[in-house]
């Protein structure tokens, strides 16, 4: 039916002709009537053409927010992967942190046990040295027993040899007095001899002083003759 109305408006010698839905006759229409239906085809194809633009426009937003959607499910993605990420490298640095701290206490562990080997050892050198220092000890107090039985020793034989010195020089003193006696029986050869021992002595020595007194002269010879007093 619209396409028959169409040809009608657009047919100048055919009058225009609108059917009534409730007769199947048609009435020819006025010239304003015929002006309306024009109006309303023509309005009609100005809001066809908008519902047009409405619909690219609605296709637009539609894309557009496909678009959002998917930028925003990339940055979902990336935030995703990059809080994974951040989360792969905080369990890295812990594990690498508990590493360090199990490093570190390994460390600190040694450092124990040298430090108590270190006074284990300084504690086996004080008991060395304490003991190098008891058998000193006893060594200085065997020494002094030694060196003390030794002076006992050394007095004893001093006192023993003095007790002979004293009984020689008894005996000695024993052995001038008998001689004494016997030469107090025999005094007046003995002074005879004595005196002829002192002749003797002067008369050597008499002999000495010519001697000495010819060797001077002697010495003297070589001095004279260079000064020209020897004849």
């Amino acid at each position: 039916m619209q396409r028959d109305e169409k040809k009608n408006i657009h047919s100048p010698s055919k009058p225009s002709t609108i059917q009534d839905k409730s007769s199947k006759d048609a009435f020819p229409l006025d010239s304003w009537k015929v002006a309306g239906v024009l109006q309303r085809q023509s309005s009609k194809k100005k809001y066809d053409g908008k519902d047009i633009s409405k619909k690219k426009k609605k296709k637009k937003k539609k894309k557009k927010k496909k678009k959002k959607k998917k930028k925003k499910k990339k940055k979902k993605k990336k935030k995703k992967k990059k809080k994974e990420e951040e989360e792969e490298e905080e369990e890295e640095e812990e594990e690498e942190e508990e590493e360090e701290e199990e490093e570190e206490e390994e460390e600190e562990e040694e450092e124990e046990e040298e430090e108590e080997e270190e006074e284990e050892e300084e504690e086996e050198e004080e008991e060395e040295e304490e003991e190098e220092e008891e058998e000193e000890e006893e060594e200085e107090e065997e020494e002094k027993k030694k060196k003390k039985k030794k002076k006992e020793e050394e007095e004893e034989e001093e006192e023993e040899e003095e007790e002979e010195e004293e009984e020689e020089e008894e005996e000695e003193e024993e052995e001038e007095e008998e001689e004494e006696e016997e030469e107090e029986e025999g005094g007046g050869r003995r002074r005879e001899e004595e005196e002829e021992e002192e002749e003797e002595e002067e008369g050597g020595e008499e002999e000495e002083e010519e001697e000495e007194e010819e060797e001077e002269e002697k010495k003297e010879i070589p001095a004279l003759k260079k000064c020209g007093h020897w004849e």
